[in-house]
């Protein structure tokens, strides 16, 4: 049996830096109080559990350093609660989703594969303060417009990306 199963009251579970391995256990997603999820720099690997993402209480998904690989699920997009998602520094590909959660404050997917536009920011950008995404093959534009519909962003990484543009002349843009 599954030690997890047995821990149904948890509501934060902290195991960066362990050296863990294999493969996320699939019974990560029957913790259904968990807030804060954070297995950051060990070696797991394999996909990203779609059903992480209906986990309606997680506010911090922190799974980055590590070889995850794949997609980002487009189930990502249902969890309500998530206002943390660190996914930065795996091996994850494909295109962005097209829509990431409401609530979402912090965005880390620097130092991966993935492809596609950053529209989604149009889409996802009320609360976003922090968002990185340098080191990807990301392309397309970024409108002025946009910029005006993201009140609390504080940090915007678009670095080393395939062709991302910022939309706008840099003279055009109040902060």
């Amino acid at each position: 049996p599954d030690p997890l199963d047995k821990l149904t009251n948890l509501v934060g579970l902290f195991l960066d830096d362990n050296h863990l391995s294999g493969t996320l256990p699939r019974s990560l997603s029957k913790l259904k109080k968990i807030q804060r999820l954070v297995l950051q720099n060990n070696q797991l690997e394999g996909p990203l559990m779609e059903s992480l993402f209906s986990l309606q209480n997680l506010t911090d998904l922190r799974l980055n350093g590590n070889s995850l690989n794949g997609t980002i699920p487009s189930e990502v997009s249902n969890s309500s609660s998530l206002k943390v998602l660190h996914l930065n520094q795996n091996k994850l590909t494909g295109s962005l989703p097209r829509h990431f959660p409401r609530m979402l404050v912090d965005l880390a997917l620097q130092n991966n594969a993935l492809r596609g536009s950053i529209g989604f920011l149009k889409r996802s950008s009320v609360h976003l303060s922090r968002v990185n995404l340098g080191e990807n093959l990301l392309e397309g534009g970024l409108p002025s417009s946009s910029i005006k519909d993201m009140p609390k962003l504080r940090v915007l990484d678009l670095q080393g990306n395939h062709r991302v543009s910022w939309g706008c002349s840099m003279n055009s843009v109040k902060f």
